[in-house]
């Protein structure tokens, strides 16, 4: 056995370990039910139901973690689905209260990444700063071209461009002919070889 397969093994014999953040719920030795299990993990109040278990820490959020099915998921999916709201895996659980470690029902509800993002930009809370929401507004490019419907395209990236200053810069990467007067070898002076 290398050093390699004593590193990607379980110490306890049992086989390779698992990709991080995935563990069989097999070797899981407790008895208590997976309602049990999450609703000890949080703290009941008046308003919002914090999250007290692991967390994705304070600069993402705070948003609460739990194990379940072999996977880590957030916390406010998991109270979701325990309460008969399951979120399908291309949604996401939102805030209505914007506090990210509840994990009260009443307080989330399902929506898209998109709506999520419009959310936060609407109640001053987007990281950016509200950046996108002022490119939006404006109507002209750096160099004075209109973003109209004629001059305006999405790039590949989607991200809003134009096309007078796109076909400046391909104008620019354009090799010249390789004909052209300028590039046209002079003939040799017959004074030279004599």
């Amino acid at each position: 056995m290398t050093s390699l397969d004593l590193l990607s093994s379980d110490p306890t014999g049992s086989g390779p370990l698992p990709p991080h953040g995935v563990y069989p719920d097999a070797r899981r030795c407790d008895t208590k039910t997976l309602e049990e299990r999450f609703w000890e993990k949080v703290r009941k109040g008046p308003g919002c139901w914090e999250w007290t278990g692991a967390n994705t820490g304070a600069k993402s959020g705070g948003y609460g973690l739990f194990f379940f099915e072999g996977e880590i998921h957030r916390a406010s999916r998991i109270s979701l689905m325990l309460a008969g709201s399951p979120v399908p895996k291309n949604l996401c659980a939102l805030h209505k209260c914007d506090n990210p470690p509840c994990v009260r029902p009443d307080h989330l509800f399902i929506g898209t990444r998109s709506e999520n993002l419009k959310d936060a930009y609407r109640k001053g809370r987007a990281h950016d700063g509200g950046q996108a929401e002022r490119n939006r507004m404006k109507t002209h490019c750096p160099q004075g071209h209109p973003y109209d419907e004629e001059n305006t395209y999405t790039s590949r990236e989607g991200v809003r461009a134009c096309r007078a200053c796109g076909r400046i810069r391909d104008r620019k990467r354009t090799p010249r002919n390789r004909y052209s007067e300028r590039s046209v070898p002079s003939a040799p002076s017959s004074s030279a070889g004599q």
